[in-house]
């Protein structure tokens, strides 16, 4: 959204394999282009009284026991794509507890409460950040890419360029 009504220059998106074809359309109408970085895993980021906090994986059947809080988003969230009526379906019915706006709240939901946040995990990333868990979804199914957004007429600075291969060498 940001960088096809130009107010940034790049932007990084996950990207739900099942929509991919919609996707590369309206980015094209656009005249945006679309790179991708690497492959992602949904997971369960979990606090210390979420049942699944020690858990090294959980399946789809037992995220239906949780309750969940997740940013309000513009687009479709990793939650719809897994729980509603687009996408690929992996997960119908999921509790959505609350809604924030903020990484803060967001935290602090999860390290005080036994709710969870469907995410997505680059390669790269910690299994743990201070006391937030991300635990993988067994036989998820999902399809998910990450990568970068930027206008067709557009070429990367240094400083963006920068920015990309120090991402890159993250999630490699």
């Amino acid at each position: 959204h940001q960088v096809g009504h130009r107010h940034s220059r790049l932007g990084f998106v996950f990207i739900a394999g099942g929509q991919r074809q919609i996707f590369d359309t309206m980015v094209s109408r656009r005249k945006l282009e679309f790179r991708e970085l690497c492959q992602a895993l949904p997971v369960l980021f979990a606090g210390p009284e979420n049942p699944f906090y020690s858990r090294s994986s959980v399946n789809c059947q037992e995220l239906r026991k949780l309750r969940f809080v997740q940013y309000k988003e513009e687009g479709i969230s990793l939650f719809t794509y897994l729980s509603g009526d687009r996408g690929e379906r992996i997960l119908q019915n999921l509790n959505k507890t609350v809604e924030v706006e903020s990484a803060s709240q967001l935290y602090q939901l999860l390290l005080h409460t036994d709710m969870g946040y469907l995410g997505c995990a680059l390669a790269g990333q910690e299994e743990k950040i201070e006391k937030i868990r991300r635990i993988p979804l067994e036989e998820s199914g999902a399809d998910i890419r990450f990568g970068y957004l930027k206008r067709m007429d557009h070429s990367l600075d240094p400083w963006e360029e920068a920015c990309i291969d120090c991402i890159r060498k993250t999630v490699s």
